[in-house]
């Protein structure tokens, strides 16, 4: 059973011109348009980089090899942008020439290292950075349960830290509860909370209620260093748990300490505008398709549904059919699936692993013990579309129990 079920830049190619007299001024325009259309994804692709390079640059404080590279490339890259727009605003266009100029452009974006973009490895004290510094601290996943295991050992039945992860604007916060097995996670945004001097003093952790937010948390004293490769954050934790998870609020530690998660081998070797740096980050999903005639709608429809001993459909009671989904892929190897009411409440947060496969083509996602493999059939930074088969069971009208095979094909879009 599917998981999801369950709960370019542009590349630039070579353009053949038409012959035939009568066509020349419409082909010379559709190819200017498709130009056009390059030339905005790729600004889209440098501000968003240019942003990235100078959030990474404020936490370090002073320009690193990579970085002065990545400075230089993307310079570089976007003086022959300028030259290319030229171009096109010009009378009569020199295609050949508006294709070389974008050409280097593609090739000085491919030269930057997606590393150099992203906090991989930021340190230091968040009560003196800045808001941009301080994002790039405590930017990833941070494994807490190691801070709350020893008071798990001697309060049996008490809950326990499991981690919190930071992405660009929100986080996922999971707790195992008492019950063997059983997590309970919060998604939503996070707030830096800045002191007079514009340095930021705590973080808050807000959840959606849908007509409001609350605060669950408040991170202080949030302090990230790294000895022996290995990067250490330490902070107090100010809970205030939603009814659903009071139970954990009197047993869960005030201060921690929690090593951050390894980053995937693609986040510290890809390019900058490789699959993984189009990947990683929150998309909406907006379409899921089957060969069996299954759509995102039906199965937010189902999601209420259960079966009675007769196989009859019968309502879960107390449950929320969910008007949206939000995957969201992290540098660090988990991804997550929220489903939110159509009021925006989170109503579920499923947490799995993922690993790239065969040159960053192909999407392997874990779930419950299994996994599925996904073809990538469209990645750009607005969209992305995946595909995959995995096979089901039914029961035809002789009683029988059938396996098929079906193929599913997921749509999202950049939030």
């Amino acid at each position: 059973m599917s998981y999801f079920k369950k709960i370019s830049l542009l590349l630039l190619g070579v353009i053949v011109i038409s012959c035939s007299n009568d066509d020349v001024t419409n082909d010379l325009q559709d190819q200017i348009n498709e130009l056009e259309a390059t030339i905005e994804t790729l600004q889209g692709t440098i501000t968003t980089l240019q942003s990235s390079l100078q959030a990474a640059t404020s936490t370090t404080n002073s320009l690193s090899g990579d970085l002065d590279e990545a400075e230089t490339a993307l310079a570089a890259a976007q003086a022959a942008l300028n030259t290319a727009r030229g171009l096109v605003d010009e009378a009569t266009t020199d295609i050949e020439a508006l294709q070389a100029a974008l050409a280097f452009v593609n090739n000085a974006l491919a030269g930057i290292d997606y590393s150099a973009t992203v906090s991989l490895g930021a340190t230091g004290s968040v009560a003196s950075q800045t808001p941009a510094q301080a994002r790039q601290t405590i930017y990833g996943r941070w494994n807490i349960g190691a801070a709350s295991a020893k008071n798990f050992q001697t309060n049996r039945g008490a809950c326990s830290f499991d981690f919190i992860e930071f992405m660009d604007d929100s986080y996922i916060l999971s707790i195992n509860l008492p019950e063997d097995g059983e997590t309970g996670r919060l998604f939503g945004e996070y707030v830096l909370n800045e002191d007079s001097d514009g340095e930021v003093e705590s973080v808050d952790l807000m959840f959606d209620l849908g007509a409001s937010s609350i605060r669950v948390a408040r991170l202080t004293n949030i302090v990230v260093t790294e000895s022996a490769d290995v990067l250490n954050a330490s902070f107090d934790v100010e809970l205030t748990l939603p009814e659903a998870l009071e139970v954990c609020q009197a047993s869960l530690p005030g201060s921690v300490t929690a090593p951050k998660e390894e980053p995937v081998e693609e986040a510290e070797s890809a390019t900058a505008i490789s699959n993984h740096a189009k990947l990683i980050g929150e998309w909406s999903v907006v379409g899921l398709d089957t060969s069996d005639g299954g759509t995102l709608e039906t199965i937010f429809a189902n999601f209420c549904t259960d079966y009675d001993e007769a196989g009859q459909p019968v309502q879960i009671e107390g449950c929320v059919t969910p008007a949206s989904g939000i995957v969201n892929f992290s540098n660090f190897g988990t991804y997550s699936l929220t489903l939110l009411a159509g009021n925006g409440n989170p109503i579920s947060v499923e947490i799995e692993d993922w690993t790239w496969d065969n040159d960053q083509t192909v999407l392997v996602l874990e779930y419950d013990g299994g996994s599925d493999r996904y073809d990538l059939v469209e990645i750009s930074e607005t969209r992305l579309q995946f595909r995959g088969t995995y096979f089901d069971m039914y029961v035809d009208e002789a009683g029988e129990t059938q396996e098929v095979q079906i193929t599913e094909t997921i749509t999202c879009v950049r939030q």
